[in-house]
């Protein structure tokens, strides 16, 4: 039978526990950060390595170069939780690593000495050594050493083997008219076939300018030249057989001995520098700004998703490499450019060299540019195969069209909103007809202009007799949204906010026009008043008109004070939504997911669930899924975030909770299939997946500037605290700051008068026909004396100056379609005019009863 443990052995067993616990978790691994080396010299490699990390995590490794330039890279570790990461050191200075993840954030500088310091002397002497002593030992002593450097064999047979079979399968057929095949190697006339190794020996490449020059001796073997404005030769690497150059944001392989293009990959920006790098390469892009992308590249292509900067020239430079003299020449010895085979298959009437252009096609926009080519030419079999394969590799590449908000980049990605706009405008409905599809498919409510082109086109079916069609397309150009009364409510005030000064000066001029309206309506009870003063005092005072609101009813007074409440309201919100500023390219190109997009996110000062909800879509669309589960976790029930959590955990309880916080929310009902998919581009390109909530135009401003609640009541709080610093079309801050002091000395002074009753003269005075005028032409000034007055003219007013400016093409708008605000506005001109005739009849009725009451009263008016 066991015997009771002491109180001494239970005490020294509770002492223990935290013992063993402290024990265990010291005996697990630390993550290590090393290098191979202690010291290096210009032109070594430097091999990073890092051991006990979270095996099959992503991490962030930034290497900051000695003139401040930084270069980003994304590792996986391995199964067992290591990786290690190569790269060439050209600068002598102190670089430095630093490594992220989601539980390492680990630091280390690397010294490197250039050549001629005395430690770079020791070291090379050293090297030179090595490679000597090496040489001897290898056969064919120095001679084979030399040929071997030559060649860059540092990167030589994977890569060029590789590379070697991608061409060949790909090459094609040129025809009979004896052009070579894509990929073979032509031998110069003449010459007789050296051996390969005396050839690698004698044989120099050398930059000319934008130009790649190949010479043996005295004499030029080949030369491949570029064309202006096709983005410049950045940079070139000899490795075995092949010549790999960067030219403009494309990494073009060419035959070493014929100078023939074999191969060519897109970069994310124009390519400044290639390394070798183990048995690939490593190519640095400038994206933008001072940030830079490094890139492995091996015979199979990138090893990780390119996505583009936004520079509008980078998206041109592959088709002006194609703007040569003679196409059909150049495609001897670059059958790599799709633009290219699409001009020479033109020309000559080749439709398989018109295939081969779309099958060379590697990017969305130059997809979209031929797709739009071919259509103009007649092929539109292949011109929905080319916008087919555009959006595919759109949605590939983690492009979404919800954040394709920027007008300039849809046109430079060539995508369906120019030709449409261009069929609309020529009355092209044939045209019209084949783009509406495509366009559908890349619309979103945050790029108005997509769903305004839509739009049109309905007007267009509908004018001619084609109203069924008109109906589906106007049903299509309806953004789908998110039936969540609040996602409705910000898109709202977003609206409003985004109309600026001009919401200002419009409701600035109804206060103005009721003021006249007003005026006209007591002009003659105040000029018996001046007559009366005038008899009695014996004096006239000209300003006495500029006090006619000493005539207005309550009710009319309170209208007044709610249009100033409106307008300070609308301060408010035009004050948050320029204090976010304008959304960056970046954020407006399609993805989250691209080097400078995220630079942009880590870099904005973003705050609140709304942040919590960027940050984490951000890092899901590039596989980063702790950080997105815990970014999504911290925006707490902000239903987007609980929306892709959901996506990303496949719990359901998410799903439905995100309904319950926002009702009829399309991505949350979709995705518990109890809704059709509300994203055609979704539906196409990516029906397998869960369709995810995408930060919206309110998201990012609500992230930067809080919400516009907030920024409503700190307006009304302390008016001049709030609106005092704000910007008014770049005048100096004090004339901003005099103007803002009369406005709200106006408004206190309306507020005053709302105490001060009236004269009893002003009741059933008659009314002028200037005032039955304005009453007419202003809707709901006549309506003052009920308050509903103020509901026609409110929307009157910003309608009104929102449907001007989207007449004069000016930049600000409340998002809602010309066509949509003219019907309003002459909705709200029928209902002015029925209530004006209802009122004219009481006010007829009213005046007869003067008549019969009060004849004294006619006969001071001058009615008699």
């Amino acid at each position: 039978m066991a015997q009771p443990r002491s109180v001494k052995q239970r005490a020294a067993g509770l002492l223990l526990l935290p013992l063993l616990l402290f024990t265990a978790a010291i005996s697990q691994p630390l993550p290590s950060l090393e290098l191979d080396s202690t010291s290096y010299e210009v032109g070594d490699e430097v091999t990073l390595e890092a051991s006990s990390l979270t095996p099959d995590e992503e991490f962030q490794l930034t290497i900051v170069e000695p003139d401040g330039e930084a270069v980003e890279e994304t590792l996986t570790a391995d199964s067992e939780g290591r990786l290690a990461y190569t790269f060439q050191v050209r600068e002598a200075g102190e670089w430095s690593l630093r490594l992220q993840g989601t539980d390492l954030n680990a630091s280390i500088s690397v010294e490197v000495v250039g050549e001629g310091t005395a430690e770079g002397e020791e070291r090379a002497d050293a090297q030179e050594n090595r490679v000597d002593a090496q040489a001897e030992e290898r056969p064919g002593g120095d001679e084979a050493q030399a040929g071997g450097q030559a060649a860059g064999r540092s990167t030589d047979e994977a890569l060029r083997s590789d590379a070697e079979a991608e061409a060949q399968a790909a090459g094609q057929d040129a025809g009979d008219d004896g052009r070579s095949q894509p990929g073979e190697q032509v031998e110069p006339e003449g010459e007789a076939q050296a051996p390969a190794s005396e050839l690698q020996e004698e044989l120099k490449v050398a930059v000319d300018g934008d130009a790649v020059v190949a010479t043996r001796g005295d004499e030029r073997v080949w030369r491949f030249d570029f064309p202006d404005g096709s983005g410049g030769t950045g940079a070139v690497l000899e490795a075995g057989q092949g010549v790999w150059v960067g030219h403009g944001n494309s990494l073009i392989l060419l035959d070493r001995e014929t100078g023939i293009a074999q191969l060519r990959y897109p970069m994310p920006g124009r390519v400044i520098r290639i390394e070798p790098i183990g048995g690939a390469i490593s190519v640095v892009s400038d994206v933008g700004g001072s940030l830079r992308q490094r890139i492995e590249v091996d015979g199979q292509g990138p090893r990780s998703t390119v996505r583009f900067g936004v520079d509008l020239d980078t998206f041109d430079w592959l088709r002006n490499e194609a703007d040569v003299p003679d196409p059909e020449a150049r495609l001897q010895v670059d059958p790599t450019n799709p633009w290219l085979l699409l001009q020479v298959g033109i020309e000559t009437d080749d439709r398989q060299l018109l295939r081969e252009a779309v099958e060379r096609g590697r990017t969305f926009y130059d997809l979209a540019g031929l797709a739009r080519e071919l259509y103009e030419t007649g092929e539109v079999e292949l011109a929905s195969e080319a916008m087919d394969r555009a959006l595919e590799d759109f949605a590939d590449r983690g492009y979404d069209p919800e954040l394709l908000t920027d007008a300039d980049l849809h046109y430079a990605y060539d995508f369906p909103l120019a030709p449409m706009e261009e069929a609309l405008d020529s009355g092209d409905l044939e045209a019209a007809r084949f783009w509406a599809p495509w366009l559908n498919l890349v619309s979103s409510e945050n790029a108005p202009r997509t769903t305004s082109a839509l739009q049109a086109y309905a007007r267009q079916l509908a004018a001619v007799g084609q109203r069924d069609a008109a109906s589906l397309w106007r049903e299509r150009a309806t953004p789908a949204g998110s039936a969540s009364p609040a996602a409705s409510l910000d898109r709202f005030f977003l609206g409003l906010a985004r109309s600026g000064w001009y919401g200002v000066a419009a409701l600035l001029a109804a206060i103005v026009a009721l003021h006249l309206t007003l005026t006209a309506k007591y002009w003659a009870p105040q000029s018996l008043a001046i007559r009366r003063s005038r008899e009695t005092a014996g004096r006239k005072r000209p300003w006495t008109r500029l006090f006619a609101i000493r005539y207005y009813s309550f009710t009319e007074k309170l209208v007044l004070v709610l249009l100033f409440a409106a307008c300070i309201t609308l301060l408010g919100l035009t004050r948050w939504y320029e204090s976010a500023g304008e959304r960056p390219v970046a954020l407006a190109s399609g993805t989250l997911a691209s080097p400078l997009a995220r630079e942009v996110v880590s870099s904005s000062p973003l705050e609140g669930p709304r942040a919590d909800f960027i940050e984490g879509y951000a890092a899901h669309v590039v596989g980063e899924e702790a950080s997105a589960r815990e970014k999504y976790s911290s925006a707490g029930d902000y239903p987007p975030a609980l929306n892709n959590l959901a996506a990303l955990s496949g719990n359901d309880a998410l799903y439905q909770r995100a309904l319950e916080l926002a009702p009829g929310m399309p991505e949350a009902a979709f995705n518990l299939g109890r809704a059709p998919d509300p994203s055609p581009f979704h539906a196409n390109y990516r029906a397998d997946e869960p369709l995810l909530a995408v930060p919206g135009t309110a998201d990012f401003r609500t992230a930067i500037s809080g919400s516009w609640q907030s920024a409503v009541a700190a307006t009304f709080s302390n008016p001049w605290l709030a609106l005092s610093g704000m910007e008014f079309f770049s005048v100096p801050q004090l004339v901003w700051q005099l103007i803002l002091a009369l406005f709200l000395v106006w408004v206190l002074v309306t507020l005053v008068w709302l105490v001060i009753p009236r004269p009893s003269l002003a009741r059933n005075a008659p009314r002028t026909g200037v005032y039955h005028l304005l009453a007419l032409l202003i809707p709901g000034s006549g309506l003052a004396d009920e308050a509903w007055g103020v509901l026609l003219m409110v929307p009157w007013a910003l309608l009104g100056v929102d449907a001007l400016a989207q007449w004069l093409g000016w930049q600000r708008s409340l998002g809602l379609p010309l066509e949509t605000e003219l019907w309003a506005l002459a909705a709200i001109y029928v209902v002015n005019l029925i209530a004006f005739v209802v009122e004219y009849l009481s006010y007829r009725r009213r005046m007869r009863e003067l008549r019969r009451r009060h004849p004294e009263a006619v006969e001071a008016y001058g009615l008699a």
